[in-house]
């Protein structure tokens, strides 16, 4: 793992030795660094199963040191951000923006904002309005649109 970061191996049955979950290094290096993260690109659209594609390379977004992470073959980059990238870090709108953005404007199929919607359940009209007020116009108005009747 990273240096000063330890993890007590799991062992399972078939598998043997597993190695940490990529969110929990991530965690323990933010919290190390007294930082913020936000998961991006092909990992976020992932988790949301908007893509089938298995990153290689984890990308979260940073309000803390920049750097990189190997678990064996899978590396974990945290990268700088800007202000408005983290306002809402941590929360299921910025995962969805995240993960949009990734996708790209003209990918966003009935199906993405379908597994969006899911994902954006349970949120309050106000929580929801504030944190999607720094994202990319066309993905506030998608999600507008989308949570509609739902808010």
């Amino acid at each position: 793992m990273a240096q000063g970061i330890y993890d007590y191996p799991r062992i399972h049955k078939t598998l043997g030795i597993v190695s940490p979950s990529v969110d929990a290094v991530a965690k323990a290096v933010a919290e190390r660094n007294g930082a913020k993260l936000q998961v991006s690109g092909a990992y976020a659209a992932n988790l949301l199963h908007l893509s089938d594609q298995v990153p290689g390379r984890v990308v979260y977004l940073t309000d803390g040191p920049t750097g990189k992470v190997r678990i064996k073959k899978l590396e974990i980059t945290f990268r700088k951000t800007t202000v408005k990238n983290m306002f809402a870090a941590g929360s299921m709108e910025a995962l969805v923006i995240q993960a949009f953005k990734f996708m790209g404007e003209e990918h966003i199929d009935k199906h993405m904002l379908e597994s969006a919607k899911k994902a954006l359940k349970g949120t309050t009209r106000k929580k929801f309005e504030r944190n999607i007020k720094y994202a990319p116009r066309w993905i506030r108005i998608l999600l507008i649109d989308l949570m509609e009747k739902e808010l």
